[in-house]
């Protein structure tokens, strides 16, 4: 298989800071009560939506949750979203890497906070 070129290598770099940064105005421009479903993503950015739509969607589940601390359930469903491992320990809601997951904490500079501990 051959390598990227440093061109192609560039390009993908470009798309997924451009990406970023249209996700992280969307997320503000929801935060600030405006609803922008798929129509106005598809209207707005018709070159990168089909990259957009799935990412935008985990990210509002992931809002979704964020008025209930602690809560084991909502973990689990971000498990079942596949954004999470689950956890071969019944003590841990979902672990993430070396770190043990025991529930949602909250909402702060990211979407979402969890409580981890590390066991390794």
């Amino acid at each position: 298989m051959a390598e990227p070129s440093q061109d192609q290598t560039a390009d993908d770099n470009s798309l997924d800071a451009r990406l970023g940064g249209i996700l992280s105005e969307l997320q503000e421009r929801i935060a600030r009560g405006e609803t922008i479903g798929e129509r106005e993503v598809r209207a707005e950015y018709p070159e990168c939506a089909d990259q957009l739509l799935p990412v935008l969607g985990q990210l509002r589940e992931i809002r979704d949750l964020q008025g209930v601390r602690h809560s084991p359930k909502n973990v689990e469903h971000l498990v079942e979203r596949g954004l999470l491992a689950s956890s071969s320990d019944p003590e841990y809601a979902a672990e993430l890497g070396p770190y043990k997951i025991t529930g949602l904490l909250g909402r702060g500079g990211i979407p979402a906070s969890t409580i981890l501990e590390q066991t390794a």
